[in-house]
């Protein structure tokens, strides 16, 4: 029963990705037959494991920025600054965007990235501070970026970039960091910031309020405590929310390679949000 509970949602989930996919690449393309085959082989997988997404004939724009830049959401060269293997998000996140790169204004990611060893979830010395705000500027070729951090050794300055002091354990801070950001809403917020429930919770509780209607939020890098917690969090609230769990090619299992997605409904103001009044909802893995 369990087994095929997993494949249920999997079932749930391989339609919401091929739905992404055919917007990005057409029904009949040969990206979209070979994305749907691989997609298959995966969910009817003996042990149902979870999603691997694998690039044949297609090249991701995501991963070759973060080659450039150094950011560790995704790579190409399998050359990247850390100790760590990259995360595979950048496939990901290409289906997610790709429909809507052009209209996408503004976005907001906590975790410039520090190099001071003393700070929690640093980048180690070898890192390099603002590289997905990078890779976000050159993706999104009409949106600002707004980068905050703990740290303020890692503020910057560049073309469509700002960044400014923020604690996502403190709500105080997240407030004033809103105000002074000068931006009423964003169409994407992404947290990879402290990596913990808590901090992720209340970064959460005080930023989804401004992201845009039909605006996308990512929390990255959850791992499996992490994430038991948020689907008891979610599963009081009444947002469309999807983890999606992923293998790293050739490492192994999944650890804290994993992201949840939270869209925000049309019909949803920030007056009216369900971080607020939570109900009961179906929640996707």
């Amino acid at each position: 029963m369990r087994r095929l509970r997993t494949r249920w949602r999997k079932l749930v989930e391989l339609r919401w990705l091929l739905k992404q996919f055919h917007a990005l690449h057409g029904h009949d393309s040969i990206a979209y037959q070979r994305f749907h085959a691989a997609l298959r082989l995966n969910l009817f997988a003996a042990d149902a494991t979870p999603w691997v997404i694998e690039r044949i004939g297609i090249s991701s724009e995501i991963a070759a920025l973060c080659d450039r830049h150094g950011s560790d959401k995704g790579e190409v060269s399998g050359a990247n600054p850390y100790p760590w293997a990259s995360h595979t998000y950048a496939e990901l996140y290409e289906i997610l965007f790709a429909p809507r790169r052009a209209s996408v204004r503004t976005v907001l990611e906590c975790g410039i990235g520090s190099t001071d060893p003393d700070i929690p979830s640093n980048m180690t010395v070898q890192g390099r501070p603002g590289a997905s705000l990078r890779v976000w500027r050159d993706y999104f070729p009409n949106a600002q970026i707004l980068g905050g951090d703990i740290d303020e050794a890692s503020l910057f300055e560049e073309p469509r970039i700002r960044t400014g002091v923020v604690n996502q354990t403190d709500p105080s801070s997240i407030r004033r960091f809103l105000q002074q950001s000068g931006h009423p809403h964003f169409d994407v917020i992404i947290d990879d910031g402290l990596h913990t429930y808590q901090a992720n919770v209340t970064f959460f509780e005080g930023t989804f309020p401004r992201l845009a209607e039909g605006g996308i939020y990512l929390i990255e890098d959850c791992d499996e405590q992490t994430t038991a917690s948020f689907r008891r969090y979610f599963a009081e609230r009444d947002l469309p929310v999807r983890i999606v769990s992923m293998f790293r090619p050739g490492q192994g299992p999944v650890k804290n390679n994993r992201v949840i997605i939270i869209e925000k409904p049309a019909a949803l103001s920030a007056s009216e949000s369900a971080v607020e009044s939570p109900r009961r909802s179906p929640l996707v893995e």
